[in-house]
């Protein structure tokens, strides 16, 4: 009787983890729903009053302030923007997962717009991070592949063709960097850093209720790593480069982490393997990178541990 009651409840807490889960997929899909209508306040329903907004790209493109805090500042903000609406949007979800309060998706979005008797019409992709707490949403951060949406409305309404961007560069400092994650080799990611690195993982932050994956500084980065990929000597690591797009000096990774976890990290327990994808965003600038921002599915993670051992 003792071990059906502890099966009744372990099963209660998968139900009310999974019912969870579902609850936040909806709030951040019917957002893309009201997006797709341009129904902006039906958008804004979805924000909550005190909204941490950042779009860190279309900051540095256009001169923006990095955070906008108020969902009215937003509300405003957005019908600006589309004071004249395009002629259709369309999001479509390439891949979307729940780790603790957070949403991540990675989409597509189409738009169509018309100048005179020319009609343009533009796709490109986006990673949207939501983090929900009681069916709201309380920070909205976007990493959108602007640059893509600005050749091919150039191409249409300007007759200009230029594909050619000098941060292009820059993919290949990303995909050196994810080789070195790869292989554990700390010194060489460190290599690539600017001395004022800023490094966060909001979703670990938010899943392990820990203030370490927020980190500022070249010591404490490398720092960390170095505890993570060498000092804990995992018996497997490998992080493979899924399909990446880039936009001003950011580049976006789609990125999958796996590692047979240290014993240290599952209690003794030996040969406990996870496998989890990672939304990795890169800001790099002069050939060093100032920004690394992880959103993983950490809600995987802890399934995958807890299904071996």
């Amino acid at each position: 009787m003792k071990y059906t009651f502890t099966f009744f409840l372990l099963a209660l807490m998968h139900l009310n983890v999974a019912k969870a889960q579902s609850d936040k997929l909806t709030v951040a899909n019917n957002f893309f729903d009201a997006y797709e209508q341009m129904d902006f306040d039906k958008m804004g329903s979805y924000w909550d009053d005190s909204l941490k907004f950042q779009d860190l790209i279309v900051s540095e493109l256009y001169g923006l302030e990095e955070t906008q805090y108020g969902r009215e500042t937003m509300l405003k903000l957005w019908k600006k923007v589309f004071s004249k609406k395009p002629n259709y949007m369309d999001i479509s979800i390439l891949d979307q997962f729940v780790s603790g309060d957070y949403v991540v998706t990675h989409l597509m979005l189409e738009s169509s717009i018309s100048r005179g008797e020319k009609t343009a019409i533009s796709n490109g992709e986006m990673f949207t991070i939501f983090k929900i707490v009681n069916d709201k949403i309380t920070e909205h951060h976007d990493f959108g592949d602007y640059y893509r949406w600005d050749r091919q409305m150039k191409s249409v309404m300007e007759g200009k063709h230029n594909v050619d961007y000098p941060e292009a560069t820059n993919i290949k400092i990303a995909r050196n960097y994810i080789k070195a994650y790869a292989s554990g080799d700390v010194e060489t990611m460190a290599s690539f850093y600017a001395d004022q690195i800023d490094f966060k993982d909001l979703t670990a932050k938010n899943v392990f209720k820990s203030q370490n994956y927020e980190l500022q500084g070249k010591d404490k980065v490398k720092s960390f790593w170095k505890g993570v990929l060498v000092d804990s000597n995992p018996g497997f690591l490998n992080v493979e480069i899924d399909g990446l797009f880039y936009a001003s000096n950011f580049v976006m990774l789609n990125t999958r982490f796996s590692m047979v976890l240290p014993k240290t990290w599952t209690g003794g327990k030996e040969g406990v393997y996870v496998n989890i994808p990672i939304k990795t965003i890169l800001q790099i600038k002069e050939g060093k990178i100032i920004k690394h921002f992880d959103f993983a599915d950490y809600n995987v993670y802890n399934k995958q541990i807890a299904l071996q051992k």
